[in-house]
């Protein structure tokens, strides 16, 4: 029995393929809207995303596949079909390095993956919008795959503007120029994203899957993470991280430097995400 209300996309799905469906299990709680479900064929497997940004993301996917190569398999009216991913997720690599020293050769590299895919990106352009910690499979040493590009930018001039105005991805990791303009624009307004603010982000994520906390303590402000609206998390972000930094990284010297100036509350005192690949050194 397929999950309610996928049928017919199912259908479609494999009429698109042409393969038959032999099971589809939801494996994430709805989000904006969106369900990604789990479906074995007769071909293999593959995740199915429904939605209503299905469509744009596709069009993002398709503008990315030299990127991508055989990420998007198949796409429909409210649906797309991507690769299985089967790797790790940053965020489960760095909770393996912090938890035994030996895995923490593989978590560097996954830094350096996760960095070099945010570069691959900004080379071309784009800017992914919603970084995060499980944002990223590392299906293979050397290469880290990005997921869910819903509301990604695209280089100056192309249509393929996100779905709805952008408002951020997880407030927590926003950098203080983009957090203190969220501040004070309706939150019915989009508001621009860089590469620097993206620089910042993958900073961020970085600090919190090494330090094993976010980048600013809200209860040492003032702030109840449990009642916070996010216009009070992103007057707060506005400031910058706090804590120390520098020292929260003692047990990852190889990332102290880049995550401090990448974390710099001055967008311009930022290194870009290409500067992270020397964490492949470090970490061979």
């Amino acid at each position: 029995m397929h999950p309610e209300g996928v049928e017919e996309t199912l259908r479609a799905l494999e009429a698109a393929l042409g393969c038959g469906i032999r099971s589809a299990a939801p494996v994430t709680d709805r989000r904006r809207g969106a369900a990604v479900y789990h479906v074995e064929h007769t071909h293999g497997q593959l995740a199915l995303k429904t939605g209503p940004a299905a469509g744009r993301e596709a069009a993002v996917l398709t503008a990315l596949a030299e990127l991508y190569p055989g990420y998007l398999l198949a796409a429909g009216e409210g649906w797309l079909a991507l690769r299985w991913l089967t790797g790790p997720t940053t965020s489960e690599l760095f909770a393996a390095g912090r938890a035994d020293p030996a895995a923490r050769p593989r978590a560097l590299a996954a830094a350096s993956e996760l960095a070099a895919a945010v570069a691959d990106l900004h080379a071309v352009g784009w800017r992914h919008g919603d970084l995060q910690p499980r944002h990223a499979h590392h299906e293979g040493l050397g290469a880290a795959q990005l997921i869910d590009f819903g509301i990604a930018h695209p280089p100056a001039g192309d249509l393929r503007t996100p779905p709805c105005p952008y408002r951020g991805g997880m407030a927590h990791f926003a950098a203080p120029e983009l957090a203190a303009t969220l501040a004070v624009t309706p939150a019915d307004a989009g508001v621009p994203l860089t590469e620097a603010a993206e620089v910042y982000t993958l900073s961020a994520v970085l600090f919190y899957l090494a330090a094993d906390r976010l980048p600013v303590d809200y209860a040492a402000v003032g702030l109840d993470r449990a009642t916070a609206s996010v216009a009070d998390l992103h007057r707060v972000l506005a400031g910058g991280p706090t804590g120390d930094v520098r020292g929260d990284l003692a047990g990852w010297p190889e990332l102290a430097d880049l995550l401090t100036a990448g974390m710099n509350p001055d967008p311009t005192g930022r290194p870009a995400a290409a500067d992270f690949r020397r964490l492949a050194a470090l970490s061979a």
